[in-house]
């Protein structure tokens, strides 16, 4: 498979959006570089990935990396 699989998914997007998350997908490991041809990749150890992520729920731990928008900074102000 190669980024193009992830074109459908971005209709009217940046058309880098389908390489970015093909490269974030790589980065996790749940795509990993083919031996036969360069441009060509393969599914990798999804099952690893979950059970690092359910660690990570089970720990508690915030996921949530999104920077606070002015109105939550203002909303955490008044608290």
């Amino acid at each position: 498979m190669t980024s193009r699989v992830m074109q459908p998914v971005f209709r009217s997007k940046s058309a880098n959006s389908p390489a970015f998350l093909f490269a974030c997908l790589l980065a996790e490991g749940l795509v990993k570089a083919g031996v036969e041809k360069d441009s060509v990749y393969l599914l990798g150890d999804i099952e690893t990935f979950k059970r690092a992520m359910s660690a990570l729920t089970a720990a508690g731990t915030d996921l949530n990396t999104a920077p606070d928008t002015p109105r939550q900074r203002k909303s955490k102000e008044h608290k």
